[in-house]
């Protein structure tokens, strides 16, 4: 210990006194927090209404894409393009000029990307789209389409696995399926169900028809003949009611986005 020779008690004590004092005195510099870079998804939904395609980046605007003579039932990315089915034909949204790839004898009702093949289905087959492989036959009208924890699943009348020919539910008036984290998930009439270990859960139920489901970003999204989007599992609308039907969603990356938006002139 150091021993302050010659200091009273008092004389120490007061020295001690004005340290404090100066100390509290003294500034204090706040510590700078550097910036957060704010990171937003630059993530864009194409969705239909009826026959047209817009998309959306912050679901307050929506930008006309293009239109077709006859309803949209599906949207779907595949090898960086992004494709509608509408009638019995198959065509191009993202390039310049709007480009049939494919026309089929009956309405394409699905599209889905899987294992970098690209399939469609109507009324009774599910094919893959530019070979023209029928990979399945259902009794009943195939409505839906989706790649799910590496396996193609299909719906209309019951829920399949397409290529195991595996019937796992026999839910029928199936509209749309839809791979959400780790989840798959039905559009059953008026609902949406959720497949779990426990069973199958309705998530969400609407004043009409649900025609569409999509997983965009952090969210499961629901689309159908009552207007708007919604956040499925937190039953809030993501986009304002609208007249028409929304029957096909599509989420689509940046980059994919960015030259949709280009080739269609509305960047340059």
């Amino acid at each position: 210990m150091k021993i302050n020779k010659g200091k009273t008690n008092e004389e120490l004590v007061n020295r001690y006194k004005a340290r404090l004092k100066a100390r509290k005195e003294k500034p204090v510099e706040e510590p700078v927090e550097e910036p957060v870079e704010q990171k937003t998804s630059k993530d864009g939904l194409v969705y239909a209404l009826n026959n047209k395609i817009y998309l959306t980046q912050d679901f307050k605007d929506s930008i006309f894409l293009t239109s077709r003579i006859d309803t949209i039932n599906a949207l779907c990315v595949h090898n960086g393009e992004l494709y509608a089915a509408s009638g019995n034909s198959i065509s191009t949204v993202s390039e310049a000029s709007d480009r049939i790839v494919k026309t089929r004898e009956r309405t394409v009702n699905a599209l889905c990307s899987h294992n970098e093949i690209l399939y469609d289905a109507n009324a009774r087959y599910i094919q893959e789209i530019f070979s023209n492989i029928k990979i399945a036959a259902r009794r009943g009208e195939i409505k839906a389409l989706c790649a799910h924890n590496g396996e193609l699943y299909d719906a209309g009348l019951g829920i399949f696995k397409t290529q195991a020919n595996e019937e796992i539910s026999i839910a029928t008036q199936v509209n749309a399926l839809c791979s959400h984290d780790g989840n798959l998930y039905y559009a059953h009439k008026l609902s949406v169900f959720c497949f779990t270990k426990k069973g199958v859960n309705r998530v969400a139920s609407r004043s009409d028809l649900v025609e569409a489901l999509c997983s965009h970003n952090t969210n499961l999204l629901d689309g159908g003949r009552y207007g708007g989007i919604y956040a499925t599992i937190h039953d809030m609308p993501f986009l304002a009611p609208t007249d028409g039907h929304t029957a096909a969603m599509c989420s689509v990356p940046p980059d994919l986005v960015e030259r949709i938006l280009k080739n269609k002139g509305v960047l340059k």
